[in-house]
């Protein structure tokens, strides 16, 4: 007994507290970006993979640079996928942020690097390949970002294309949507 409160309810506030504090954080950070953090299905994702794989062999050194990494599913499949380059992942909203750190793996020595703040051009000049899984509108914004990225660089956009842009090709995943995977290069 806490001053007649019992610890039972003590812990049920806390949690409803950490609960409304994370909604709340999520919320804010998706009207300020446009977007929430979605997590790709398997199917959508292994489609990005075969896209990014497509972008990656004949990319220009540098990392692969996830733009919104949301639960870091997407930047854990990357990083076991493609071993042999950096993934750096930008997530603006904190609590997906810390989720995707602390499910990153530990133990790699080249393990993805997060970052937890939105993309800027001056990140992507030294980039391979970025990769977005981002709202339409988002999307519209960071066009113009993408110009940064150095010659032979591609861009991979699941679900929804770049708008002004005609990409390379497009992949299709396997999943009740059939979901597009824009491949672009720079």
């Amino acid at each position: 007994m806490f001053n007649g409160i019992d610890g039972t309810l003590i812990g049920f506030f806390t949690a409803l507290a950490l609960f409304a504090a994370v909604a709340g954080s999520i919320l804010w950070f998706t009207v300020r970006t446009g977007s929430s953090p979605t997590p790709s299905g398997p199917a959508l994702r292994r489609a990005i993979l075969a896209a990014v794989a497509e972008a990656e062999a004949n990319a220009p050194p540098g990392p692969i640079i996830e733009i919104g990494g949301g639960w870091g599913g997407l930047a854990r499949a990357l990083h076991h996928r493609f071993p042999h380059r950096p993934v750096v992942v930008f997530e603006p909203s904190w609590a997906p942020y810390w989720v995707s750190r602390l499910l990153s793996p530990r133990s790699a020595a080249n393990r993805p690097r997060f970052k937890n703040r939105a993309v800027r051009s001056e990140d992507l000049a030294a980039g391979a390949v970025a990769v977005a899984y981002l709202a339409p509108e988002t999307m519209k914004r960071l066009a113009p970002l993408f110009h940064a990225l150095p010659p032979g660089a591609a861009v991979v956009s699941a679900m929804f294309a770049i708008p002004g842009w005609t990409p390379g090709m497009t992949l299709t995943a396997d999943d009740l949507y059939k979901s597009p995977v824009y491949l672009y290069r720079t």
